[in-house]
């Protein structure tokens, strides 16, 4: 099975991402650093992301995040 990360995927879009990917069968990890200011809602995702990880890509080692993984959605990024 295809392992997908979003990246910011607790965001609006990152959590409609999420549902179309694993609607078509992909696995979906999610990382996001839940920042207030970004509105991040890991609610979003209760019946979507597989996996989540709370980490800051500016700073976090991203080493297991991005482990197994086959596709990369970086929507991760601040306004």
């Amino acid at each position: 099975m295809t392992l997908a990360l979003i990246t910011g995927g607790a965001g609006f879009l990152g959590a409609t991402l999420a549902a179309r990917l694993a609607a078509s069968g992909t696995s979906v990890r999610v990382l996001d650093a839940m920042l207030p200011e970004t509105g991040a809602n890991p609610f979003n995702l209760h019946a979507v992301a597989h996996e989540f990880i709370q980490a800051d890509l500016r700073a976090d080692d991203l080493s297991a995040a991005v482990a197994g993984v086959d596709l990369v959605f970086d929507l991760a990024g601040q306004t």
